[in-house]
């Protein structure tokens, strides 16, 4: 978990600390498909008109929360052990 953390900083280091956890959509969505293997299982839009994303990779469990306006994607929160909840359809 610690590489994984030390990862997604390395990725998302940015100049301004408020935008340390930002990349353009198209990059966030690269380095999340190419290196946990995770795709988007999940989303909903916000009362803001961004989109929430829940992107996993339902072989190793990771998972990472995304928040995005279409340009710039945000990573709210990632983790490990993801499961989708039996019997619920679309899941």
């Amino acid at each position: 978990m610690i590489m994984r953390i030390g990862a997604l900083a390395a990725l998302l280091a940015a100049p301004a600390a408020a935008q340390a956890n930002c990349r353009p959509v198209e990059e966030v969505k690269t380095f999340l498909e190419g290196r946990y293997g995770e795709t988007v299982v999940a989303y909903g839009v916000m009362d803001t008109g961004n989109l929430v994303q829940i992107w996993a990779n339902l072989t190793t469990g990771t998972f990472t929360a995304v928040v995005t306006d279409g340009i710039v994607s945000c990573i709210a929160a990632n983790g490990g052990g993801f499961a989708t909840v039996p019997g619920r359809p679309n899941l």
